[in-house]
């Protein structure tokens, strides 16, 4: 019932919403459909671009993830969850940009990002260094 309502008033964020619920579910090529869905309606939907990021991550697609992580950076600048994710994309040999992206997320967000899990990720990247 909620796919028909959707299809006669689509809005990006529905389909955006839809595809969080499938995801919490474990249907993330589900979601996926449902991000791209939203995406055609609003191309400058930064969240959707973001939550479709995630996806590919989730798949082991980083060069993907890269590229849409970008994109909603690119849309919503100051987007601290998308800078944070994609320092996590860049984890692996690109540590330098990584802490870039990392200062980033913390410039804009201070209070959620100053948990153990990234200080102990930027300290990692301090050591690669």
């Amino acid at each position: 019932m909620l796919i028909v309502s959707m299809s006669l008033a689509p809005q990006a964020d529905a389909h955006s919403n839809l595809g969080n619920l499938l995801k919490a579910q474990g249907l993330s090529h589900h979601a996926y459909y449902c991000y791209l869905e939203a995406l055609k309606i609003q191309p400058s939907f930064a969240i959707a671009w973001s939550n479709i990021a995630g996806i590919c991550m989730e798949w082991g697609d980083l060069q993907r993830a890269l590229a849409y992580y970008q994109e909603a950076v690119r849309l919503k600048p100051k987007f601290a969850d998308a800078h944070c994710n994609m320092g996590n994309v860049l984890k692996v040999g690109r540590c330098a940009w990584r802490e870039t992206m990392f200062g980033f997320a913390l410039k804009w967000n201070r209070v959620r990002l100053q948990s153990p899990d990234v200080s102990r990720e930027m300290g990692v990247c301090e050591k690669l260094i």
